[in-house]
């Protein structure tokens, strides 16, 4: 399973980005599963209306719905915080999606030779500057090389809040029946 892919990609590799990829789908789903509850129609409707949107524009979406059907306070906080959970990561799911990746460079330090070497990591092979459209993320650092520890924190971080946001969705009917 992790035999290496041109450009130091392992199958590894391929496997947390895709499992990251499909939270950030989920997440979106079930973003989508609420507005259409709230608003009586059908969750296909709500992903043809919101297809275009980045995941940031949907959290403000359902968010502006929540407070304009008068939600309750607490309902419409958790909501906020399960999806503003996603937005330190919006960058690498964009990385993913739209970027070949490639080894990391070694950062510019020295060691001791009796040192083992850090973990390999692999960054997006893009500009630092580029940036993504229709997205904007306060404060946010720029991460740009990820070793296969992070990405698993990441993908089991995710798979948390998934789990946490469906299940207080499900409690709080906020998405109606399953």
């Amino acid at each position: 399973m992790g035999a290496a892919k041109p450009g130091g990609v392992s199958q590894k590799h391929l496997l947390l980005f895709g499992t990251i990829v499909q939270n950030f789908a989920a997440h979106e789903l079930l973003t989508a599963r609420i507005m259409a509850h709230a608003l009586g129609t059908e969750v296909p409707a709500v992903l043809l209306l919101t297809r275009t949107l980045s995941i940031e524009e949907k959290r403000k979406a359902v968010l502006d719905l929540l407070r304009h059907l008068q939600a309750p306070l607490d309902q419409y906080d958790c909501v906020n915080s399960f999806l503003s959970f996603l937005l330190p990561f919006i960058r690498l799911r964009y990385d993913i999606v739209h970027s070949s990746w490639r080894p990391a460079p070694t950062p510019a330090t020295i060691q001791p030779a009796w040192i083992l070497n850090p973990p390999a990591r692999i960054s997006p092979l893009h500009a630092a500057a580029d940036s993504l459209p229709g997205v904007f993320v306060e404060d946010q650092e720029e991460k740009l090389a990820y070793s296969l520890d992070e990405l698993a924190e990441i993908a089991a971080a995710l798979e948390k809040n998934l789990a946490n946001f469906s299940a207080f969705v499900d409690e709080s009917g906020l998405a109606g029946q399953g």
